[in-house]
């Protein structure tokens, strides 16, 4: 995926799976705080492997910290399903760098993300043949991004890191700069608080995420979510 744009393979991917998926089909676009506890009792408690428990823990985890209000009124990421996912990506991403030490478990974080995207699919109508595409558009769309931020923090870059976000979560728009700018800052400080939690903590399925940082009034909010690409948008690798 290397030299893809932000609109050109992902892109292409999302518009032929038939993203974007309408918020009736996935529980993504309807979330809240008690999705945690539905996630890991749907999918993860009645799991033989504890190591897959542990997983969906961290990923519900995730999910809820995703879910904070204040990244969708501070920063103005827009409230809509493709935010959601967004989000999502971007903790889901940290997390799984944090666990480069205990990659089994960074799978098992990876592999609960999927495994609830291809449920929520499921429980919205989706067919058996339609499901598969679908989650491969998540999917490219996923690492696409995680692979821009990746690049970007393992160089000490903010300020690439303030542009792969810019084009993912704000599709590039212009009156976003500052927001983008303010939440580069926020994922480099929450990098470094998982760096400093413990391993054992993990393991246990414990982990903690950092406050959004206070944005004050934001001009031109994209609450409304604005134009989208998709859920699925890009396979940002730049």
């Amino acid at each position: 995926m290397a030299g893809s744009s932000s609109c050109d393979r992902g892109c292409r991917a999302a518009h032929a799976s038939g993203c974007p998926i309408d918020p009736a089909l996935s529980i993504i676009g309807v979330l809240n705080r008690d999705r945690e506890a539905e996630i890991v009792r749907r999918f993860g408690f009645g799991r033989r492997h504890a190591l897959t428990r542990t997983g969906f823990t961290l990923y519900a985890r995730a999910v809820t910290a995703a879910r904070d209000p204040s990244f969708y009124t501070e920063l103005a990421v827009a409230d809509t399903l493709d935010g959601h996912f967004d989000m999502i990506c971007l903790h889901v991403a940290l997390l799984t760098r944090r666990l480069a030490r205990e990659p089994a478990l960074a799978q098992a974080v990876f592999d609960a993300m999927f495994t609830d995207m291809d449920g929520c699919l499921r429980e919205g109508g989706v067919g058996d043949l339609g499901v598969p595409r679908r989650v491969k558009a998540m999917w490219e769309g996923y690492n696409g991004r995680a692979t821009a931020y990746g690049r970007a923090l393992d160089g000490g870059d903010e300020a690439a890191l303030s542009m792969a976000l810019l084009r993912n979560i704000w599709r590039g728009r212009d009156d976003a700069s500052r927001q983008a700018d303010m939440l580069a800052g926020w994922t480099i400080r929450q990098e470094a608080s998982l760096a400093a939690q413990p391993d054992a903590a993990l393991v246990a399925g414990t982990v903690r995420f950092t406050a959004v940082p206070d944005a004050g009034a934001v001009d031109g909010g994209a609450a409304d979510g604005g134009a989208s690409i998709g859920m699925a948008d890009a396979g940002e690798a730049r």
